[in-house]
């Protein structure tokens, strides 16, 4: 699932930041994750409630925990442990408080630091990524034509339910575009009917209110973080390549501006990109670490200028 996740480091807009999107993204990702757990545990699904339990802790927590205030960090670490393995030893209903203790504590208390001073544009980029996720993993879950993978198409689902309540901060119309999504999911479409709708949700929504070097910017951090989960992640040196060249073509669509504004920075980014690919043409992952550690931290200034 990590090599699909969308747009965590991506995108600036507004008065928001990037560590405030990536937060975002990341918290409402765990959310749909406790939700297809608690709701296939209460349908009687000891295999799955426990499968997604885990996914919050195995898959998201080290993201997120960098992130959190100091404060939050052991409470929000002992109540993963503690869901992680109440599916199987509590009945449905004390695994929901359970979750729900989390949710109304640690969870709210960082997913309200993650949307302070958030605007339309952030709504716009955080729902965008919470469909591009859903994306990849109905078609992991639907691959063949049918529900092969029962656990990608129930991520898929709780996803959307996230994506449902940030669309409704952007208008009632964005919220129905992806109650459309939500519908396709239960009539279980083609992967291709499926991936053309949730793309032209995500364009409705730039289209109403965002803007071409917003949705570059968007692109970029997807390729960054794209290229990171295919190389350090899976250990696809290919893969990762091919990311890192989908990062670069946004980024010249992109360069022309920022180096007329800041053209010390344009520089430094286009050469940490250049480290990048060398470093895994040589696959030396430390080299490549650092270079995309430096690539990040310009591009949350570029994200600034736009």
């Amino acid at each position: 699932m990590l090599k699909r996740l969308t747009a965590l480091t991506a995108l600036i807009l507004g008065s928001a930041t990037a560590a405030n999107l990536d937060l975002a993204t990341h918290l409402d990702l765990m959310r749909g994750h406790l939700f297809a757990s608690v709701s296939n545990y209460n349908a009687g699904s000891l295999k799955w409630g426990k499968k997604h339990a885990g996914h919050s802790l195995e898959e998201l927590w080290d993201k997120i925990q960098p992130q959190v205030a100091p404060e939050l960090v052991k409470p929000f670490e002992a109540s993963l442990h503690e869901i992680m393995h109440a599916p199987g030893t509590v009945a449905p209903a004390e695994y929901a408080e359970i979750v729900d203790e989390l949710l109304e504590g640690a969870w709210d208390k960082a997913y309200d630091a993650a949307i302070a001073g958030a605007d339309t544009n952030f709504y716009i980029a955080l729902t965008s990524n919470l469909v591009t996720s859903s994306k990849g993993d109905y078609a992991a879950g639907m691959e063949g034509g049918t529900q092969s993978n029962p656990g990608e198409y129930q991520d898929a689902v709780g996803f959307l339910s996230r994506a449902v309540f940030e669309a409704k901060k952007i208008s009632p119309e964005a919220a129905k575009n992806i109650e459309k999504l939500q519908l396709a999911q239960l009539n279980q479409v083609s992967i291709d009917d499926y991936s053309k709708l949730a793309d032209e949700v995500i364009a409705s929504f730039q289209m109403a209110h965002s803007n071409p070097d917003a949705e570059n910017l968007r692109l970029l951090g997807l390729g960054l973080s794209a290229t990171n989960d295919e190389y350090i992640g899976e250990g696809e040196m290919a893969e990762g390549l091919e990311s890192l060249e989908g990062a670069e073509k946004r980024w010249n669509l992109l360069k022309a501006t920022v180096e007329a504004k800041n053209p010390k920075l344009a520089a430094s980014f286009s050469q940490h990109l250049k480290d990048m690919e060398a470093a895994i043409q040589k696959d030396d992952q430390k080299a490549f670490q650092a270079a995309l550690a430096l690539s990040q931290s310009d591009f949350a200034e570029i994200s600034k200028l736009f």
